[in-house]
Order: C-alpha cells, then structure tokens, then sequence
C-alpha cells in the first residue's frame, strides 16, 4: 500500500493510505477493520494461511473462538495444517507478482 506521500498521517485517516486490488482501490481502514472486530468483543483469532488464489497471491483465513479460548483457535489451525492439505504458504520469489504485470 501506499501513503500518498504523507507519512505523517495517522493509518485512520480515510483515503490517505490505499491498498490496490481487484480493480480498485481500498482504503486502509476498511482492512484492518475486519481483524479488529474480534479483538472488540475478545474473542481470540488465529490467522493462517489457506492457499493462494488463481493470481498466485496468498490467501488467508480467520479461526475465531470464544472469549479466553485461545488454545481452541490455535488447534484448529493447527489441525488443519496437519491434516488438509493445501493448507500451506509458499512465498512467490521476490518480484515474481510485479513481474507479470
């Protein structure tokens, strides 16, 4: 993502901070609202990596148990990376996504 050249800018300041993709561009903010949605109601969150998509970029996913339940979301994750396959992350080489553009 980019700062529009204003590095002194607080990351909540709607349009200054974009992350291209999909044909558009995000704001910042609309990101990380998702993961805090869970750390509000304190509710544990696992993130791990589930694939990538049909452009190669790295898809992710959010295992959410209940307040103080920490231990539950981490075996979850845990068991998938044991047992489905597919669920894990090769990092593209450096350059390799900037490149097919």
């Amino acid at each position: 993502h980019h700062h529009s050249g204003a590095t002194d800018q607080p990351f909540w300041k709607v349009g200054e901070r974009i992350i291209p993709g999909n044909g558009r561009d995000t704001p910042y903010h609309r990101q990380v609202f998702w993961s805090g949605v869970t750390n509000v109601a304190f509710n544990p969150s696992t993130v791990f990596p589930a694939g990538t998509s049909e452009a190669g970029l790295p898809v992710g996913l959010q295992a959410v148990g209940a307040e103080f339940n920490d231990h539950t979301t981490i075996a979850f994750a845990a068991a998938l990376a044991r047992e489905a396959p597919g669920f894990d992350f090769v990092a593209p080489k450096a350059g390799g996504l900037a490149a097919s553009k």
